[in-house]
């Protein structure tokens, strides 16, 4: 919402409005900007007259920042009563992601819009109390103080306002003038009750009971397939939304605090929330893609992510009568990018004549992020230049904070030549920024675009948390890998871009890879993006790498090496 607010003073209105589509729409329920917010998972389910063994499918990979050791830790629980399999983080006593004998579940994050930014206005004359609709009130003060070894105790103010933390106070470089922006987020709220609620997820026997205990659920809010042995799948979007008294701006904007006309009044019912039980398509899925359609009364967010993992999982669950646990492990490792793809075919005519070799090997490729090919490196490097060419001007330093693959943007401000006008018209800006692209890969990667490998540049570095700033160890435990994917694909691996370098390193993608059958549960299968283990010397700790990277899956249960048994005292 800042960064939001600081692009609308510093943008023309026109230019502003394309960037924050969303912003424009009293109901805020456009597709529009989703910036930098690296948040994405894929996971879908089939019912039994789509899968091949006659049971449901699911199928879930959380997308999240690429690093070892892995976040994940899988697990196979057996009590006397029950048997589980999926994925725990270590510490935690349950499962967050897997199967019981019964039920199977997965996540991916809503993207639902659970946090305000407040602007508060100082009482006049009495910089210790801020405007309320009640009149003035005196902001809360909390003193707190850090111990800090072998220095002295960094005191701590905390303010708060009737809405949160005032967080404006957490800059460095603040000013006496500045803005003053306290947060509302539903995870400061009381009575959460999520901890319940996954251990009743993890202890239901039936898609019902599952459904169930999701009403407990409260933050962060996620969308959650299920399914149970008896045939049944379902969705819901489960989670805590505010109940705002107004909408302002699509909620991307910091709203006036003074006024209460945007406060909030408590929470959507789970009964409300977005949600699904054996659709008559026999499948449900999500990829962050917006769930709502028009016609939805309550409002979830502003801003969705694109709908395009969405539509090729869509595509490929439709594609077939009958689908099998290897069918969904091909899925999660697709790697097409079909909007980088799409941007493609749309510009090639408007090149008059450039780079014909280029061009032509651009005009025959399918659109597959494959690390043996050069053309997702030229495609993903012409991509990165029109948009340098188009936005770095006029964001100036706010560019490296807003840009971040935005294709909807980039076909929107090319409609025009109005924002072309620094060169000719949008042909000569993506011409040139076409020509910049290969003289880039010339100097850095030869000649011959034959040898110009997505790989080359595309490489996953998994950095330790603390090793990672000793030079020689941090070296040493970065596996370096090449891989497939981009932003838009179903196998994600998003690259980002260094300054001053033709490197753009895959940071983010899915973590784990987990599919099962609920014909048998405990046969679940997975791709972990590391090792079991968080210790570098242990062999442990990156075994399932190269296995994750090409796609090779394991059943979670293994034949034991060690066995450890939890008895109570007597």
């Amino acid at each position: 919402e800042r960064l939001n607010l600081e692009l609308q003073k510093k943008l023309p209105a026109d230019l502003f409005k394309i960037l924050l589509p969303a912003a424009q729409s009293a109901s805020g329920l456009s597709p529009g900007w989703f910036g930098r917010l690296n948040i994405a998972s894929n996971n879908w389910v089939v019912g039994p007259d789509k899968s091949a063994s006659g049971a449901p499918i699911l199928a879930n990979d959380p997308h999240l920042a690429l690093g070892a050791p892995s976040i994940w830790y899988l697990a196979h629980i057996v009590t006397p009563e029950m048997s589980w399999v999926g994925v725990t983080s270590p510490g935690f006593p349950m499962l967050v992601i897997g199967a019981n004998d019964d039920v199977a579940w997965g996540f991916t994050t809503t993207g639902g819009d659970t946090e305000d930014l407040f602007e508060e206005r100082v009482a006049e004359g009495n910089p210790d109390h801020y405007e309320t609709p009640d009149g003035p009130k005196a902001f809360d003060i909390r003193k707190e103080t850090i111990k800090i070894k072998g220095a002295a105790d960094l005191p701590v103010t905390i303010r708060s306002t009737r809405h949160g933390p005032v967080v404006s106070d957490l800059d460095e470089d603040r000013k006496p003038d500045d803005p003053i922006f306290a947060l509302s987020a539903v995870f400061e709220l009381p009575d959460d009750k999520t901890p319940d609620a996954l251990l009743a997820m993890n202890f239901a026997r039936s898609a019902d009971a599952f459904h169930a205990a999701l009403a407990d659920f409260a933050v962060p809010e996620q969308n959650v397939v299920y399914a149970d042995r008896d045939g049944h799948i379902g969705f819901m979007a489960a989670g805590r939304v505010p109940l705002r008294k107004k909408i302002y701006m699509s909620g991307l904007l910091p709203a006036p605090g003074w006024s209460g006309d945007y406060d909030w009044t408590g929470t959507l019912p789970p009964a409300v929330l977005p949600q699904s039980f054996d659709p008559p398509d026999g499948w449900l899925a999500t990829a962050n893609n917006r769930i709502v359609d028009d016609a939805y009364p309550s409002f979830i967010a502003g801003r969705w992510a694109g709908d395009e993992r969405y539509r090729r999982i869509a595509e490929l669950l439709q594609a077939k009568p009958k689908l099998s646990v290897a069918d969904m492990e091909a899925m999660q490792m697709d790697d097409l990018s079909q909007p980088l793809h799409d941007l493609v075919e749309s510009w090639l005519p408007r090149l008059k004549g450039a780079e014909p070799e280029i061009a032509g090997m651009l005009a025959k490729w399918d659109g597959r992020m494959d690390r043996d090919r050069p053309e997702p490196l030229i495609a993903t490097l012409w991509m990165q230049q029109t948009a340098e060419r188009l936005l770095a001007k006029p964001l100036g330093n706010l560019f490296s904070d807003w840009w971040f693959w935005d294709d909807q943007t980039l076909k929107a401000l090319l409609a025009s030549d109005r924002w072309c006008s620094d060169e000719a018209n949008c042909g000569a800006v993506l011409t040139k920024s076409l020509q910049d692209a290969v003289s880039l890969l010339k100097a850095k990667l030869g000649d011959d675009p034959g040898q110009w490998k997505w790989g080359a540049v595309h490489r996953m570095h998994f950095q330790h948390p603390i090793f990672r700033y000793l030079p020689l160890i941090s070296r040493w435990l970065d596996p370096d890998l090449p891989t497939d994917g981009d932003n838009f694909t179903l196998n994600r691996g998003v690259p980002i871009v260094l300054p001053d370098s033709i490197a753009m390193p895959d940071v983010h993608g899915p973590t784990m890879r987990f599919v099962v059958d609920m014909k048998n549960p405990m046969e679940a299968v997975a791709a972990l993006a590391g090792g079991q283990s968080g210790n570098p010397f242990s062999p442990s700790y990156d075994d399932w790498l190269a296995d994750w990277r090409d796609g090779h899956y394991r059943t979670i249960v293994q034949p034991p090496i060690h066995t450890l048994k939890l008895e109570p005292k007597p």
